[in-house]
């Protein structure tokens, strides 16, 4: 009689586990890239949104005026202070912020009405007020693996607080 050796795994069973294993593997890598990219759009929508926040916080601490000035086709952003009749006073008073190359800004309305193209401003005061304004942020090109491809940032005049949804138009 003849004695079979059964340690170890068969072929196919070897074949099975190394396929189970890659499945689960691309499965994670495809999550985690959604991952990082909605984590990188939310990131450049906070460093808008806190410099809105800084702009504002300024005017009511100096007892100035202040506006955040958006260049649109660069994708950069800053903080000027505004003299007593609105005019720039000091450009730059922050390093400028910029989107990353996969956003831009769609369009920005203040006070209901779309800017001259290339620019906008939103103005704080010194009691924490603010122009009224709405921007959208968008990925380009759109990111299948992202769960939001827009981002809404809106600013409340009357008490210049700033409110931002990912992945809706508002």
């Amino acid at each position: 009689m003849r004695v079979r050796n059964t340690t170890g795994f068969s072929m196919i069973e070897l074949i099975v586990v190394v396929t189970v294993a890659m499945l689960l593997t691309a499965i994670g890598l495809a999550s985690y890239a959604g991952l990082r990219s909605n984590r990188e759009q939310q990131a450049a929508v906070q460093r808008v949104v806190a410099t809105l926040s800084a702009a504002r916080q300024t005017a009511i601490a100096t007892n100035g005026r202040y506006q955040v000035y958006f260049l649109l086709p660069t994708k950069e952003f800053w903080v000027d202070e505004l003299d007593a009749s609105g005019n720039v006073a000091r450009r730059q008073i922050t390093n400028p912020g910029s989107l990353p190359e996969f956003m831009s800004f769609e369009s920005v309305t203040v006070e209901g009405v779309a800017p001259t193209p290339g620019a906008a401003e939103i103005r704080f005061w010194p009691d924490g007020h603010s122009d009224s304004a709405t921007l959208y942020l968008v990925r380009t090109p759109p990111d299948p693996a992202a769960s939001a491809n827009v981002a809404t940032i809106k600013i409340f005049g009357p008490t210049g607080m700033t409110q931002s949804f990912l992945g809706e138009r508002r």
